[in-house]
């Protein structure tokens, strides 16, 4: 998030008082009811129905599909990602990753992001054509990574056990996923890092809806800084959410220069524990949501 939002790692690094349920738990029933049935499955999907996506539209129902196919220049891919089944690849990831794992004091973070990196590197392979460790990335003016010599553009967040990797083809992504933590000190930090317009709608909640349209407005900021790579530079006070719509046109009003709120489209996906959003600067797109099979994919 902007300037200020990022200095609220520390708030969001305190542990939740209960253990998030497990991932993809429905996922998990439609795919062992299509193993019965013979498929062969290795992803889940839930995507709008191609042409009859309407703007407005609720997100369609999980449906399990035999295989992963290749995007098509008007879908958008979400991989979810189970940190605790990853396999960590290190022959995968390069001197730099290497580095920044080593920097890393804490083991659980260390491991967090050489899982991650495997499984980005391991899903990008698969539509690149291309062996993971081939991969070769650079990084914009504020660190936000892009493949070099590919025409593919994705973004990457992790949070605890959480992986989500978003992405497209000529389309700037952003995405983020955050752990679900009620006893945080959401007032305190709706206050610091919303704006004055997200405060305001945010304090006059009841109680009983502060802590899911919190974590809504959060991962759709942190989304759109993530989108537009400016690292610290914007503020995320500059800009306002909405805090309580289904997706659609939620970006309300942004001081970035040279851009407009009205072109930001907004997804969320809400996973049990955790909260998901993503975005792009463009009109409604199919979005195809996968379950990463770790065995199959690093395999």
């Amino acid at each position: 998030m902007g300037g200020a939002a990022r200095v609220g790692r520390a708030a969001r690094a305190a542990d939740c008082s209960k253990p998030a349920q497990p991932l993809l738990v429905r996922a998990a029933e439609l795919v062992a009811h299509a193993l019965a049935q013979g498929a062969e499955v290795d992803s889940v999907t839930d995507s709008c129905p191609g042409a009859g996506c309407q703007e407005g539209d609720s997100a369609a129902q999980l449906e399990v599909t035999a295989a992963w196919t290749p995007l098509g220049d008007h879908d958008v891919d979400l991989w979810i990602v189970d940190l605790d089944q990853a396999a960590v690849r290190p022959e995968w990831l390069s001197a730099e990753e290497h580095a920044r794992i080593d920097r890393l004091l804490v083991a659980d973070k260390a491991s967090q992001l050489a899982r991650s990196h495997t499984a980005l590197r391991g899903v990008l392979a698969r539509y690149a054509g291309v062996h993971p460790a081939d991969l070769r990335f650079e990084l914009g003016e504020h660190g936000k990574p892009s493949l070099l010599d590919i025409d593919l553009d994705f973004n990457l967040s992790h949070s605890d056990a959480v992986a989500v990797i978003a992405v497209a083809r000529r389309l700037t992504l952003g995405v983020d996923v955050e752990r679900v933590c009620p006893d945080r000190p959401l007032d305190g930090m709706a206050e610091r890092f919303f704006s004055a317009a997200e405060h305001s709608v945010f304090a006059a909640l009841p109680l009983a809806q502060r802590v899911e349209a919190f974590y809504r407005a959060w991962t759709r900021k942190e989304a759109y800084v993530k989108a537009l790579g400016t690292g610290l530079t914007f503020s995320s006070r500059r800009f306002t959410v909405a805090l309580t719509a289904a997706g659609g046109r939620l970006l309300l009003t942004t001081e970035m220069p040279e851009d407009r709120a009205e072109r930001w489209w907004f997804e969320d996906l809400l996973l049990p524990g955790y909260q998901v959003a993503i975005c792009w600067p463009a009109a409604r797109r199919r979005l195809r949501r996968f379950e990463l099979d770790a065995a199959r994919l690093l395999g």
